[in-house]
């Protein structure tokens, strides 16, 4: 039994320490507003439908999660449909995927960022962080649950 005046002591494992952390249920707002840029230029479509996609065009932030986004409209075959829309059901959780697109983007201290290039690092970390993962014989928190699920039935 642990007392409420003991310290505690976090134990620091080789698992928590290389585990990585994904981003999960987040709406398209929590999304794009930690790229630079905000996501502008982003290719943005929701999960049901995949007859179109908007490309974001404007982006107003409220706070980290509200914002008013401006896209424009296109179908599946590359046809502009409409100019600039407001995006609906931008708060919905899980609704939306986004690809970013090869533009650079500057912001206002003079930096630029190449966002396709930021994302294909992180998924070279990934699989880095997978590799040295099985090497050493740790799961993955996917395996883990799979495991544990399988237990249940």
């Amino acid at each position: 039994m642990t007392s409420i005046i003991a310290p505690k002591f976090k134990s620091f494992t080789i698992e928590t320490l290389i585990k990585h952390r994904a981003r999960f249920n987040k709406n398209l707002p929590q999304m794009l507003l930690h790229y630079p840029g905000f996501g502008k230029y982003f290719k943005v479509f929701k999960r049901n439908t995949k007859h179109e996609y908007f490309i974001i065009t404007k982006v107003l932030p409220k706070d980290n999660k509200h914002a008013a986004i401006y896209g424009t409209v296109y179908n599946k075959l590359n046809e502009l449909q409409q100019n600039e829309v407001k995006l609906k059901h931008t708060l919905k959780k899980l609704h939306w995927k986004y690809l970013p697109t090869d533009n650079e983007i500057t912001t206002d201290n003079g930096l630029t960022y190449n966002i396709l290039q930021i994302e294909r690092l992180k998924e070279q970390k990934k699989a880095l962080l997978n590799e040295r993962n099985s090497q050493l014989g740790l799961q993955t928190y996917k395996a883990k649950t799979k495991k544990v699920l399988q237990k249940k039935k």
